[in-house]
């Protein structure tokens, strides 16, 4: 039997809120960047602003993936962009739910 309480729902909200707030910034962040942009400096700052998910550590997981493939050249900035900014119309669509 599933036992999901209020306040697993409003945790949930409360991290989908969070979670787009941060890809939100993230995503800026990335369009600033250019070919002299320290990315060792940039990780650090992406890292330690990274909120502590609990329900979505793994989309956390994944987008710090994503900026260390990008520091290593595995991956193009505007790339990260795009899953970024899918990434946020989904939890954007989940947190609408909360709305009706």
């Amino acid at each position: 039997m599933v036992n999901i309480t209020k306040r697993d729902l409003l945790s949930l909200r409360k991290e989908l809120q969070i979670a787009i707030d941060y890809l939100d910034k993230l995503i800026s962040d990335l369009r600033k960047c250019n070919k002299e942009t320290n990315w060792t400096l940039k990780i650090g700052k992406i890292a330690s602003e990274m909120p502590d998910l609990k329900l979505l550590a793994e989309l956390g997981i994944q987008a710090l993936q994503c900026i260390w493939k990008i520091r290593n050249g595995e991956m193009k900035i505007e790339e990260a962009i795009g899953i970024f900014t899918n990434d946020k119309k989904q939890l954007s669509e989940a947190l609408e739910v909360f709305k009706m």
